[in-house]
C-alpha cells in the first residue's frame, strides 16, 4: 500500500501542454461565440437603421398630407363661395329681384380673398 506517485517530466510536459489546449481552446470558443453574437445583432442594427429611414420619411410624408389637408378644406371654401355667388346669379337672372343675395355673394367673395371667409 505504499505506492508513491511519481511524476516525471514529461508527465509535468503533458500536463502543461493539456492546461494550455484547454486555454486556447476556451478562448477560441469565446471568440467564436463573440462573432455569433455580433452577426446575430447585425441585422438589428441594419432593420434599427431602416426603421429610423423610414420613420424619418413618415414624418416628411405628414407634412405633406397636413399641407395637403389645408389646401383641400381652402378649396372646399372656395367652392361653397363660387356655389353662393353662382346661386345668386342665378337667382338674380331668374327673378331679376335677388340684389341682396348678389352682395352677400360679392361679400363673401372679398372675404374669402382677404382670407376671413365665413359662410
Amino acid at each position: 500500500m505504499n505506492q508513491s506517485i511519481v511524476i516525471t517530466p514529461a508527465d509535468l510536459m503533458q500536463a502543461i501542454l493539456y492546461i494550455c489546449g484547454a486555454i486556447v481552446t476556451i478562448s477560441a470558443a469565446s471568440v467564436a461565440i463573440t462573432n455569433m453574437i455580433q452577426k446575430m445583432r447585425r441585422p438589428n442594427a441594419i432593420q434599427d437603421e431602416r426603421i429610423d429611414a423610414i420613420e424619418n420619411k413618415l414624418k416628411v410624408h405628414d407634412l405633406y398630407l397636413s399641407n395637403d389637408k389645408e389646401q383641400l378644406k381652402d378649396l372646399k371654401l372656395a367652392t361653397k363661395v363660387q356655389i353662393k355667388a353662382t346661386q345668386a346669379l342665378l337667382s338674380h337672372s331668374i327673378d331679376g329681384d335677388a340684389l341682396d343675395e348678389m352682395v352677400s355673394a360679392k361679400n363673401a367673395i372679398s372675404n374669402y380673398i382677404d382670407g376671413k371667409i365665413m359662410l
